[in-house]
């Protein structure tokens, strides 16, 4: 017949029910090791799934008390050893058992931890949870039963390594065409943007902007992408030399305008090369010019002998045009007192300039009222005609009336 044994360890597996007089017996003619080695791939900057010991892994070791009984009481209770693997992740832990054998839970919890990785930029670590497992043996008296197990890349729900490719490129612009026209300089401080969207449909992105060589680089994530990336190289404002057509600007300050480039998937650690030229794309054209000159002469009397034209100081005359987006723009000259007026104005994609003459009035005009020589008040009314004026080309024209439309005696 077997013993009941009543050491420190029996008196704690011995239990009595509260209502009952029959008593559960446990025997337990000794104890059993669970043991093994927990291992991760906790560190992959080599690429390879090779798993590595696992230092602070929970290993729980569950047992049905009536597994270890003589007699069932149907009094049922679980119990459990827990221990915490070491630094090589090996554990080892001693359990009641009885010769017969008894059935044994092995639970690994869920292990907090982190990860070494290269995200195909550099190399990162990122906090991860790895899902909980079980085993089930079979432990009788003095036996050792290995159980070993590995977390391997069994993360918890949602949890996902980032890897990034990345996109990079020199961005320069025209901005010297005075001398080097056509040939692009440096474009630094250059806005660039690149979009995607992720598995649930959502838009991301990320910024950056050139450095002084015009370079610029950004890391996308390649996981969980849908479709691929869209590069955009945004509005940028930076200064032009020109010639506006009579002289050198230096330092002009303009705009270009946007523009960008698709590109398909990439895999985590490919460098995708995108460069860039905004060339002549200015959201506004650089102002150019052309000169209008002339002098304006109108008859002051009506006396013969003395019918010459003279110069007008002070007449007024406009000069409209439409600009590169249909929106009329205006300047306007004043006559000298030699009567002569200079003018610059821009020159449009059209090159057409209408000038329009203001009224001139003279208000001591000598002419013969059929009787004697009297003076009045002469009006030449207002006149428009249409030019056609080239970059830096110098137009003249000049007026030249004899006739008043009204004369009316002072």
């Amino acid at each position: 017949m077997k013993k009941a044994i009543f050491s420190a360890l029996s008196a704690a597996l011995l239990f009595t029910a509260c209502e009952e007089t029959e008593t559960t017996t446990v025997d337990i003619t000794g104890s059993g090791t669970v043991a093994g080695v927990v291992m991760a791939n906790i560190d992959q900057t080599d690429g390879l799934s090779v798993s590595e010991p696992v230092q602070g892994a929970t290993v729980r070791i569950s047992w049905d008390t009536e597994d270890l009984s003589v007699v069932s009481d149907g009094d049922s209770r679980t119990e459990s050893a827990v221990v915490v693997t070491q630094a090589n992740g090996s554990y080892a832990v001693g359990v009641p058992t009885i010769e017969a054998g008894a059935s044994y839970t092995v639970d690994f919890d869920e292990l907090r931890t982190q990860i070494t990785y290269n995200d195909g930029s550099s190399v990162v670590t990122k906090d991860v949870v790895f899902n909980s497992s079980s085993r089930t043996i079979n432990l009788k008296t003095g036996e050792s039963v290995v159980v070993d197990y590995d977390y391997d890349e069994d993360y918890k729900t949602n949890i996902i390594l980032d890897k990034f490719a990345t996109i990079f490129g020199n961005v320069v612009v025209d901005s010297e065409q005075i001398n080097t026209k056509g040939i692009p300089e440096i474009a630094a401080g250059a806005p660039i943007r690149v979009e995607w969207r992720d598995n649930n449909n959502v838009n991301k992105f990320a910024t950056t902007i050139s450095d002084s060589a015009g370079d610029y680089s950004i890391n996308v994530p390649t996981e969980s992408i849908n479709g691929g990336y869209n590069v955009i190289f945004g509005e940028y404002t930076t200064t032009v030399s020109y010639n506006d057509g009579f002289r050198n600007v230096i330092g002009y300050s303009t705009k270009f305008e946007d523009d960008n480039e698709t590109i398909g998937g990439l895999e985590a650690g490919v460098r995708e090369q995108v460069n860039f030229s905004y060339d002549d794309n200015l959201v506004s054209d650089l102002p150019i010019f052309g000169r209008i000159k002339g002098n304006i002469e109108v008859r002051t009397n009506n006396i013969p002998g003395q019918l010459d034209e003279d110069p007008v100081a002070g007449v007024i005359i406009r000069f409209t045009w439409n600009d590169g987006d249909a929106i009329q723009r205006g300047a306007t000259a004043t006559t000298d007192a030699l009567g002569n007026y200079n003018i610059e104005v821009p020159v449009t994609f059209d090159n057409t300039i209408n000038v329009s003459v203001s009224e001139i009035i003279i208000s001591n005009y000598e002419f013969n009222n059929g009787t004697n020589d009297v003076t009045g008040t002469a009006t030449y009314n207002e006149f428009n005609t249409v030019l056609s004026l080239n970059k830096g080309q110098e137009l003249t024209y000049d007026i030249s009336d004899t006739t008043p439309n009204v004369v009316v005696e002072n």
